[in-house]
């Protein structure tokens, strides 16, 4: 396995299961590039990925990464969690550079019941966020 793969992923499994995400944003690229199943275009940017990623740490008590593939400069983890009893369940598939920061991440997630709660969760998350934001 690529050193800086086994990095990333357990850096991120770590951080994940912990709920601290600052050893994982030293990973993330400035100009990372989030492809999401909800938006049309993709979103870029350090920030924004961070954003994203503790959305799904914070909403999803059980949010956790398990299996894993790899191949070459990337990685595919399935992801699963639970949102008002629903299964939330897709695979995130992260690029990285030479220097293993992640370069990009294409998320899929499973179209059932829990996608549109994690849909409503998401967004009323980041509205928080971004409202707490703007008062400070």
């Amino acid at each position: 396995m690529n050193i800086h793969i086994e990095k990333f992923v357990c850096t991120l499994k770590e951080s994940v299961n912990s709920g601290n995400l600052d050893p994982l944003t030293e990973l993330v690229s400035e100009n990372v590039v989030l492809i999401s199943p909800r938006h049309e275009q993709p979103f870029h940017g350090k920030d924004y990925a961070k954003l994203i990623l503790q959305a799904l740490c914070s909403i999803m008590d059980d949010f956790n990464y398990q299996r894993s593939w790899i191949h070459d400069d990337e990685v595919a983890l399935e992801f699963k969690g639970t949102l008002d009893g629903k299964l939330v369940q897709g695979i995130d598939v992260f690029s990285l550079d030479e220097n293993g920061m992640f370069v990009s991440i294409d998320i899929f997630v499973k179209m059932n019941s829990g996608f549109k709660e994690l849909i409503k969760c998401e967004d009323n998350y980041i509205r928080d966020v971004l409202a707490r934001n703007k008062a400070s």
